[in-house]
């Protein structure tokens, strides 16, 4: 195995990398969205996000196939005498191709009748919502023929692809901006068609890439049935919590447009939205690790998986507290600043939702830890149940007259439950002991928060509240996260590496 200096310095430059494509995306992001809410109208744009939402919750299948497949591939380039990577990808798209037969059956009757008998549609917009509905199903079955190709990329951590190829996208998505805004048909069908015609050139993008600059993968050819056996296991009770997430989430969005309508949907999709640009800031950074931290335990290095998941949880934290904990402070002033009009609850959903993600990022590379070792059954049945749980008790608190915000504070206590029972499983089959993840990790983490949150509200009650102080307090406290996190948040090793890192670089 390659020693730790030379894992360190392909993580930091995998990031980096992943922080050029991010930032391309999130200035198109916001821009198209600001767009595409003035063109669709917030009626529309709610209809949009509930719609496809629908469509895509069937994507908690792609999610847990992407993560078996992953596991797999950097398992076998570590361990080749056990598996072999031609072999989990032809086993894996065969696993796909049937998955995604069974989904179309599905989602054209179950998916169908709901649409038609459940869903708070306004009059004259039901066949729109049928093309949508349709080309969502279609956009949904091109990303998981697409799986395998993405996975074998990150497992082979060529990170450089994403970056360069999210010009492409970035180009793409400021076309459909620009269309939305000049033609005259249907804007929320177009905008349906676009987004499918996207998708499907990135894929084959990304498919073309694998193909031609990693190994030409054969779909063709006896399927190992051994393997595929494993791959549908372990798949299966990832997609029992992913199942439940996806239940979770799309579920909420249903409850909040039966209680609401489509407006709060609105308001939903926008802090989706903003949350998503956020989460992207450590997600960029695990997507990174996480292939390190499978192959360091695939090689028997406990050690080493251990430094990766304490770093990568307190990193992870630090880049999205960082850029979030601004952001809160001044949250109204820049959706208005964003958006030609706010949907209700906007401002308040973004806050909410952040919170609970950032206690979500913290654990993800904890359940990276322990899917390295295989067992990932008990551990995805406990998540389940906590998700699951999040359903009937939204229900009865908006029932009860709760507003919207009640969903997003339950969300976030599901996501603290998730990462106390993952905990008990990292030490359960790995060794790595949880009191010295809660003292190393946890520690820090809220001492960081209790030191930001202190200099924020000492700013609040001392200066003005006006928009241009709310910048200034926003600047300050973005400045005070950063100094804050190195000092307080990292190691000494950690801070030595950072400052030659950036010496070099200067």
């Amino acid at each position: 195995m390659q020693n730790s200096s030379q894992n360190n310095k392909r993580i930091a430059k995998n990031t980096m990398l992943l922080y050029l494509r991010m930032a391309l995306l999130m200035v198109v992001s916001f821009y198209t969205s600001r767009v595409i809410l003035k063109n669709l109208g917030i009626s529309d744009f709610g209809l949009y996000n509930v719609v496809a939402g629908f469509i895509t919750m069937f994507g908690f299948i792609q999610g847990s196939m992407a993560n078996s497949i992953q596991r797999f591939i950097s398992y076998a380039i570590r361990r080749p005498d056990e598996y072999d990577v031609e072999t989990i990808f032809r086993a894996s798209m065969r696993i796909l191709i049937i998955l995604s037969l069974a989904i179309l059956v599905l989602a054209e009757t179950a998916g169908c009748w709901f649409l038609y008998n459940k869903m708070t549609i306004p009059p004259g917009r039901m066949d729109a919502v049928l093309w949508v509905f349709q080309l969502s199903l279609l956009q949904l079955i091109v990303l998981f023929l697409s799986v395998p190709y993405t996975a074998i990329i990150v497992s082979y951590e060529k990170m450089g692809a994403f970056a360069y190829i999210s010009i492409l996208e970035a180009i793409c998505k400021l076309a459909i901006a620009f269309l939305i805004g000049i033609c005259t048909v249907d804007k929320l069908v177009l905008y349906a068609i676009l987004m499918l015609t996207v998708q499907t050139l990135i894929r084959i993008t990304y498919t073309i890439y694998c193909n031609r600059n990693i190994s030409k993968m054969k779909i063709r050819g006896r399927c190992d049935i051994t393997v595929a056996r494993q791959l549908l296991g372990y798949t299966g009770w990832n997609t029992t919590s992913l199942c439940s997430e996806v239940i979770q989430v799309q579920g909420i969005n249903i409850l909040l447009n039966l209680f609401f309508g489509p407006l709060v949907n609105a308001a939903r999709g926008i802090a989706m939205q903003v949350m998503g640009v956020v989460r992207n800031f450590s997600v960029n950074f695990l997507m990174a690790v996480n292939p390190q931290i499978i192959k360091s335990y695939a090689s028997g290095d406990t050690a080493y998986t251990e430094k990766l998941v304490f770093k990568s949880s307190r990193f992870s934290f630090i880049l999205m507290f960082c850029i979030s904990s601004p952001i809160m402070l001044i949250t109204d002033d820049l959706l208005k600043i964003w958006l030609v009009e706010v949907p209700p609850y906007a401002g308040d959903f973004v806050k909410l939702i952040i919170c609970a993600t950032i206690i979500n990022i913290i654990t993800d590379p904890i359940k990276t830890a322990i899917s390295a070792t295989g067992k990932v059954k008990y551990i995805n049945i406990y998540i389940s149940v906590i998700l699951l749980m999040m359903m009937p008790l939204s229900y009865l608190f908006l029932k009860t007259g709760y507003n919207g915000r009640i969903v997003f504070i339950l969300q976030g206590i599901a996501n603290f439950c998730i990462l106390f029972t993952s905990l008990v499983y990292l030490t359960k089959y790995t060794g790595i002991s949880k009191a010295k993840y809660c003292k190393d990790v946890l520690t820090r983490i809220l001492s960081i928060i209790i030191i930001v949150t202190l200099f924020a509200l000492t700013m609040t009650m001392l200066l003005p509240d006006t928009t241009g102080y709310r910048a200034l307090e926003a600047t300050c406290i973005l400045v005070t996260s950063i100094i804050v996190s190195f000092l307080v948040g990292m190691t000494n090793k950690e801070k030595d590496f950072i400052i030659q890192f950036i010496k070099k670089k200067l």
